[in-house]
């Protein structure tokens, strides 16, 4: 029982953190372009122009690319080796025999959020899709495809709720007037942004 807590704490932590994890990035890096600009350029210049909000979010099985979906090969060792020093230092000094649970919860989180993305956008009668738990987030994701300033969380919502970046069809139902406006014209300043960036790219490509 004396090691059991611990690590128990630690998973709990862990999954509570990738929330976090996974909204920042997607709002830092994944839709502003900075280093490493792949980041950028592979979900919002590809990920997001090939996968509307509309019917074009999803794709059958025979035309969906896993390069377009999923994540780098190495965003996963990327993605350890960044919090590793964190994890030492907390079994080290904080929370003995916990580095590997650490490991391995983080592992598993990305694991399962990458199979998540894939089934939301291919849908392919998996049993995960008959829950309703699933459909909350394929339509939770869904609708970041049409506004890219929100939902940004994938696998678990939580950091959207507690940052303000929660949208849901009820709650954008009681959009009106001025707020909607609002909501939309950021979507579509957005979008004018991201086609003159790939136009600009375009251009370097075709000027060397």
């Amino acid at each position: 029982m004396a090691h059991i807590l611990p690590i128990a704490a630690v998973v709990v932590f862990w999954c509570l953190y990738g929330s976090f994890f996974e909204w920042y990035w997607h709002k830092c890096w994944m839709h502003t372009l900075r280093f490493p600009k792949e980041a950028f350029r592979g979900h919002t210049l590809v990920h997001h122009q090939r996968y509307k909000g509309d019917d074009r979010y999803f794709a059958p099985v025979e035309m969906a690319h896993p390069e377009h979906i999923l994540l780098k090969p190495y965003a996963l060792p990327g993605i350890v080796a960044a919090h590793l020093p964190l994890m030492y230092l907390v079994d080290r000094y904080l929370l003995p025999h916990t580095l590997i649970p650490a490991v391995v919860t983080v592992t598993v989180y990305f694991v399962v959020y990458e199979y998540m993305h894939w089934n939301m956008h291919v849908p392919r009668g998996h049993f995960v899709e008959k829950f309703n738990w699933f459909q909350f987030l394929r339509n939770h994701h869904h609708l970041h495809h049409r506004y890219y300033r929100k939902n940004f969380c994938v696998l678990n919502p939580l950091a959207d709720y507690l940052l303000g970046t929660w949208l849901t069809e009820k709650s954008l139902a009681q959009y009106k007037g001025e707020q909607l406006a609002l909501l939309i014209q950021s979507e579509e300043d957005e979008r004018e942004e991201l086609l003159r960036r790939r136009k600009a790219r375009k251009l370097r490509v075709w000027s060397r």
